[in-house]
C-alpha cells in the first residue's frame, strides 16, 4: 500500500484526531525550524525561510480541513468522509472488526477469521470457498428479527430424565416427543396437551440408544434401537412398537428384531420398499430390514460399524450414510440404493471418525451435518450435483450431533441447523440464501447437552428440546 494511500485510509478511520496530529507535528517541525534558522549562518537563511514558508502553507491547508470535518462532524457514523476531492463510502463495521483493503477496495474484517474479509455482499467466488469458517453473527439485523430464536426466559417445561436421544413426530394433528434413557430401562413418549408435554406412555427397553417413527400403509410406528449385545447364546434385540389409531392411541409392542449392539437407526422408502436401517457399534456388519408378508424380515448387511445412521433422498435417488468412533476408517461412508440392493458410494475422507451426522434439505440444496467429537470443528458438506464436497466448518466442542428443521412465516422460509456440543453451549445457525452459509443466530443456555430437538407444534410454531444434565428443557421460539 502506498504512503499516500495509507494516509487517506488513516483520515477515513480516525478523521479529525488524524488531521489535528499531523497539524501538530508539522507545528512542532516549524518550530525546530526556526530554532535552527536562528542558529545557522546568514548564507542557508533563503533556502531555510523557504521551507518555512512551505510549512506554513501546509499547516494553512490542514487547519482548513479540520475546520471543514468538525462542521461536517455531526454526522458521527463516518461512511462519507470528504478529504478536498476524495469521496470514499467506507464499511460500516461493528464491534471486533477493523476496516483493512486489499488496495483497491475497503472492507470490514474480524480478528481471527481467517484472513476473509467480511463484506456486506459477498461474492459467489467467496461464498462457494469450501473451507470458509463462519465465526460471526449474521450482521443483516433485518434476517435476524425475522428468525425465532430460543432464550431462557422462553422456557416453559422441564422433564426429568436421564435422556440418550430425544426425536419427535407428529400424527393425526397433535405433537409427541419420545425420550431414550441411558441409565434406566425405559423410553416415555409424551403427547402436547395444550400447553405442556404429558406422560402417554412409558415402554420397557433395556438399552434404548437412538430411535425414529415412520408411517407405513397408514399406521405409525416407533422402532428404537438397542446396544443390547449377544450372551450365552441369547441374541440381542431392537423394538418396534405400533401406535393404534383409535381415540386413545395405545402404543403395543409390534415386533423385536435380533440384531445385537444397534446404537442408531434411520428409516427410508424406496420404490414402494420400505427399508429399517440399524448401524451396529461393534461387530463387522449392520443390519438393514424391510417388509415382507406383514413383518419386517432381514434383507441384507452392510460391512461397516459406527454411532449414526441417516437415510435420506436426492431427487429420485437413495442414499445411506454411516459414521462413528467404531468404524474401520475415517470415513463418513455413503450406500445408494440400485436395483434392490444398498452398494457403496463415494465416501467422504475426515480428519478424524466422526460422532453423529445429519442430513439437511433447503430448498434445492442437500448437505450433510458431520459431527466430530474430538476435534474443535465440525464439518458441513454440500451435494454438487455428483458427490459431497466439504463446504462449510463450525466450531464445535465435542459434537455429538446436529439437529435441523426447516420452518415457514409470512417472512418465507428457514433452515435451522443446531450443533449439539457437549463440552460448551450448543449454537444454533440458520441457512442463508444470500451467501449460501448457515450464520450463527444464538446459543442456548444448557451444559452436557446429549441431544436436541426441534418441535413442530400443532399451531404451526416451532419449539426446541434441549437434553442436558438429567433434565430436557422445551422452550417456545420468539422473534422478540
Amino acid at each position: 500500500m502506498s504512503i499516500l494511500f495509507a494516509q487517506v485510509v488513516l483520515m477515513m478511520a480516525f478523521g479529525t484526531q488524524y488531521l489535528m496530529f499531523k497539524t501538530m507535528y508539522i507545528s512542532l517541525s516549524l518550530i525546530f525550524l526556526l530554532n535552527s534558522t536562528r542558529a545557522t549562518k546568514k548564507g542557508c537563511k533563503k533556502v531555510c525561510e523557504g521551507e518555512l514558508d512551505s510549512l506554513k502553507q501546509q499547516v494553512k491547508n490542514l487547519e482548513e480541513k479540520i475546520e471543514r470535518l468538525i462542521r461536517n462532524s455531526k454526522d458521527k457514523s463516518f461512511e462519507n468522509v470528504k478529504a478536498g476531492t476524495v469521496s470514499v463510502k467506507l464499511p460500516v463495521c461493528t464491534a471486533g472488526e477493523y476496516i483493512t483493503s486489499d488496495g483497491t477496495n475497503l472492507y470490514c474484517m474480524r480478528l481471527g477469521n481467517l484472513g476473509k474479509p467480511i463484506d456486506k455482499t459477498v461474492s459467489t467466488k467467496e461464498a462457494s470457498d469450501k473451507n470458509k469458517e463462519l465465526l460471526i453473527k449474521p450482521d443483516v439485523p433485518e434476517f435476524i428479527s425475522k428468525v425465532p430464536r430460543f432464550y431462557e426466559i422462553r422456557k416453559i417445561q422441564s422433564l426429568y430424565a436421564d435422556t440418550w436421544d430425544l426425536h419427535s413426530f407428529q400424527w393425526q394433528g397433535n405433537t409427541y416427543l419420545g425420550v431414550s434413557q441411558l441409565s434406566g430401562k425405559t423410553f416415555t413418549l409424551f403427547e402436547w396437551a395444550e400447553n405442556a408435554f404429558v406422560e402417554k406412555s412409558i415402554l420397557t427397553v433395556p438399552l434404548a440408544r437412538k430411535w425414529t417413527s415412520f408411517e407405513w400403509m397408514g399406521e405409525l410406528y416407533i422402532v428404537i434401537a438397542c446396544n443390547a449385545m449377544q450372551s450365552n447364546n441369547a441374541p440381542g434385540y431392537s423394538f418396534i412398537y405400533k401406535m393404534s389409531s383409535s381415540y386413545n392411541k395405545d402404543i403395543q409392542l409390534f415386533q423385536r428384531l435380533e440384531i445385537a449392539t444397534a446404537f442408531s437407526v434411520t428409516t427410508i422408502q424406496q420404490d414402494g420398499h420400505i427399508f429399517i436401517a440399524f448401524v451396529s457399534i461393534y461387530g463387522r456388519t449392520s443390519s438393514i430390514f424391510t417388509w415382507k408378508s406383514g413383518a419386517f424380515v432381514e434383507h441384507s448387511k452392510i460391512e461397516v460399524t459406527g454411532t449414526d445412521i441417516e437415510a435420506f433422498h436426492i431427487g429420485n435417488r437413495a442414499f445411506l450414510s454411516v459414521v462413528g468412533t467404531t468404524s474401520k476408517d475415517n470415513f463418513t461412508y455413503l450406500y445408494e440404493y440400485i436395483e434392490g440392493n444398498f452398494v457403496p458410494f463415494k465416501n467422504l475422507l475426515m480428519e478424524i471418525r466422526p460422532y453423529g451426522l445429519t442430513y439437511v434439505k433447503t430448498g434445492k440444496e442437500h448437505f450433510l451435518a458431520v459431527a466430530q467429537f474430538d476435534l474443535a470443528f465440525s464439518v458441513i458438506f454440500k451435494w454438487n450435483g455428483k458427490e459431497f464436497e466439504e463446504w462449510q466448518k463450525v466450531e464445535s466442542c465435542k459434537a455429538r450431533d446436529f439437529a435441523t428443521t426447516t420452518i415457514s412465516n409470512k417472512y418465507g422460509n428457514y433452515t435451522y441447523l443446531a450443533v449439539i456440543n457437549y463440552d460448551c453451549n450448543p449454537v444454533i445457525y440458520v441457512y442463508d440464501d444470500i451467501r449460501t452459509t448457515f450464520v450463527k443466530i444464538q446459543k442456548t443456555e444448557s451444559n452436557w447437552s446429549r441431544d436436541m430437538e426441534f418441535l413442530r407444534m400443532p399451531n404451526n410454531e416451532v419449539y426446541l428440546a434441549v437434553a442436558a444434565n438429567q433434565e430436557t428443557t422445551i422452550y417456545t421460539g420468539s422473534t422478540t
